[in-house]
């Protein structure tokens, strides 16, 4: 979808300066619509008197809501394949087992929308107007008649986007579109760096620096991507999706929202249902609207009074979310330099799905050398996660294992990072001050995810006994560091992993030629039962021929 974005007419339709004003679903103005479809969700309080996802101060308890929304097209234009049109979403927020429902009590908010729809590749994209705000949100969703697609949600500034789109017009793409979204979501000014905890209006440079030092393996980074999408829907919507399924199987992690079913035909009197959307939200804090970093204007940095924290579940690749952050992930660069970082999970790349090279935290590994500390973590168990300051999370109590903190996740007390004048170049660090705390006069150490002992790095006014000299020395001439001695201890693990896959093959390959061997014995001494028993009825064969011709010979 996004190149037909080239089409200066299908680019100012749907990207225009100003927002629509279309009146709501009841006008006549709707009535030749040519698609309906029904938006059904279903969400639980975690504590009484808390808003959802309304303007207003609900005092319900733990009750179950139900939000219900009406997407209404109505045609435009047809472009040979494309057909071009406006709608509304109107959104209806009311208690689901209510015995007498209240009127007053339902929140109704209505969405303008510009929409583009490809009848070949049964593909439509949505352009939703976000009341009382200078955003937009785009909505894709795709659809085949056996799979059932996904929307994909994302807000950005009405202005930045339509510069984007314009601007940039002859190369835009997935890919590019994915990184701006990067560079104006997880940077703008609506909130906080979810990596850093920078400031709104701070020149955030964490994509680029983690871009240039992680080994990843797409030219955007998806943890950063992830995190922004993640935050988008939460803060808006108030909510955020658990792991979908889709008849039974699990999904991939990278496609977060709810499922959508289109119609093949494209019928005007057909609803269709978004499906398997549970979703949950824990909420604390102050009753108000539950995005205000949407309302930041301006630059200026205000404190948000609603507190929210997004429930997330141990789905593939949240290991990230699942775990605290701590100082020790400033030092990633260094680390990633060192190699130290991935030591297991180098081998196992050509195993995964979809090249996250994260470890899940379900029930099939707990069973796995190391994968005791992770019980907790369940998915029967939600971990509430606090998107909007991830770095000064407050829920910090779920995230240890039996009140210790998980092994690797934490820094040790006495840590520091005082820079010695001869160490390489790079092993200097940029603002170690900031960055770590202060600590005794004895020698630095550096708690790190791989299971080994601490890196000692002396200083320089210290006398270095000889054998931690010898080893954990970071001294570029040093020929047995102890990232050489981890080094080959991982290259012997592979050794001895190729080793035994080589013998389990050659036992396999054994079996098959002992079995191949048994069974042509076995057929050789059938053929020579054969063989016998064809002499023999051929000479009876004999006798009878003889009888024939001469009978009273016999």
């Amino acid at each position: 979808m996004v190149d037909r974005f080239c089409d200066p007419l299908i680019c100012d339709f749907l990207f225009a300066d100003e927002p629509l004003h279309i009146q709501p679903l009841t006008s006549p103005d709707f009535a030749r619509a040519c698609f309906v479809s029904e938006l059904l969700c279903t969400r639980v309080a975690s504590a009484p008197t808390l808003p959802l996802s309304n303007p207003h101060a609900w005092g319900f308890d733990n009750r179950r809501q139900k939000t219900a929304g009406n997407y209404l097209f109505s045609h435009r234009m047809t472009l040979n394949q494309l057909t071009l049109g406006v709608g509304v979403l109107e959104v209806t927020e009311t208690m689901e087992n209510a015995a007498e429902p209240d009127p007053e009590q339902a929140v109704t908010i209505c969405h303008d929308l510009r929409f583009m729809y490809d009848s070949v590749k049964r593909q439509i994209l949505v352009v939703m107007d976000v009341p009382e705000t200078e955003h937009v949100i785009i909505q894709t969703a795709e659809s085949d008649s056996a799979i059932e697609g996904y929307i994909f949600l994302a807000t950005f500034r009405r202005r930045e986007l339509r510069d984007l789109i314009r601007n940039r017009r002859a190369e835009l793409s997935i890919s590019t579109l994915m990184k701006e979204l990067i560079g104006s979501v997880h940077t703008s000014r609506m909130r906080s760096c979810p990596t850093c905890g920078g400031g709104p209006a701070s020149a955030c440079t964490c994509y680029a620096r983690l871009a240039a030092t992680r080994r990843a393996k797409h030219l955007f980074d998806p943890d950063l991507f992830k995190f922004s999408i993640i935050q988008d829907f939460g803060d808006y919507f108030g909510v955020t999706s658990k792991v979908l399924y889709d008849r039974g199987k699990r999904m991939s992690r990278s496609k977060l929202g709810a499922q959508l079913s289109l119609r093949a035909n494209y019928d005007p009197d057909v609803a269709e249902r978004l499906r398997n959307w549970s979703l949950t939200k824990f909420a604390r804090g102050q009753h108000e609207w539950p995005n205000p970093s949407l309302r930041l204007t301006g630059g200026s940095r205000r404190q948000s009074q609603y507190d929210d924290a997004v429930v997330m579940y141990g789905e593939d690749g949240d290991r990230e979310l699942l775990k605290e952050r701590s100082p020790i992930e400033q030092l990633e660069p260094l680390l990633d330099q060192l190699s130290t970082l991935h030591i297991e999970d180098d081998d196992d790349d050509e195993d995964e799905d979809d090249g996250g090279g994260d470890v899940a935290v379900t029930e099939a590994n707990l069973t796995e050398p190391g994968g005791e500390q992770y019980s907790h973590l369940l998915l029967s168990e939600p971990v509430a996660y606090d998107v909007a300051s991830p770095v000064n999370s407050q829920v910090t109590s779920q995230m240890t294992n039996g009140g210790a903190p998980l092994r690797g996740m934490t820094m040790s007390p006495s840590m520091t990072t005082e820079n010695s004048s001869t160490a390489p170049d790079w092993f200097q660090l940029q603002s170690s001050s900031d960055m770590l705390p202060a600590a005794g006069p004895d020698a630095q150490t550096v708690s790190s995810a791989f299971e080994a002992e601490s890196l000692v790095v002396p200083l320089p006014s210290q006398q270095v006994p000889a054998p931690v000299a010898a080893v954990q020395s970071f001294s570029p001439g040093t020929t047995r560091t102890q990232v050489s001695i981890l080094q080959d201890l991982q290259a012997a693990r592979r050794r001895v992993r190729n080793r035994a896959s080589a013998n389990r093959s050659n036992q396999r390959k054994r079996a098959i030629r002992d079995k191949v061997a048994a069974d042509l014995k076995n057929m050789k001494d059938r053929c020579e039962e054969l063989r016998k028993e064809e002499v023999r009825l051929r000479a009876e064969n004999m006798e009878l021929r003889k009888s024939l011709r001469d009978p009273e010979a016999v």
